[in-house]
């Protein structure tokens, strides 16, 4: 890959890394409002618990993209990002829809096809 496309997936990835923790901050203000709101009704209960779900749901699964953003910055750094285990260069197309993946379409389909 060449230096001007790993400093646009670099970009790219720490963009994604930045407006993840933005909406991480900000789910939990809303963690944290949602826990202090105690009053209302058992209607305004139930609706402040299912927003609550709702919002660790969304967190966790941030939090496991944030990591998985991490490895590939890790990857830029160690001269491997955007190549897959059988050792094929990750199409480019897929590293723009997911720039933080470790494999490319080939075996994603083979994949499917075992599960």
């Amino acid at each position: 890959m060449t230096k001007k496309k790993l400093k646009h997936f670099e970009k790219l990835l720490l963009s994604e890394k930045e407006k993840i923790l933005l909406k991480i901050n900000a789910g939990k203000e809303v963690f944290d409002e949602l826990q202090k709101n105690e009053i209302g009704d058992l209607v305004d209960k139930a609706f402040n618990m299912w927003e609550l779900d709702r919002a660790i749901d969304i967190s966790e699964q941030d939090k496991k993209n944030l990591i998985e953003i991490n490895k590939a910055l890790l990857r830029i750094k160690n001269e491997v990002y955007g190549v897959c285990a059988c050792k094929k260069e990750i199409e480019d197309i897929r590293l723009e829809a997911i720039p933080w993946t470790e494999i490319c379409l080939s075996c994603i389909k083979k994949l499917k096809f075992i599960k």
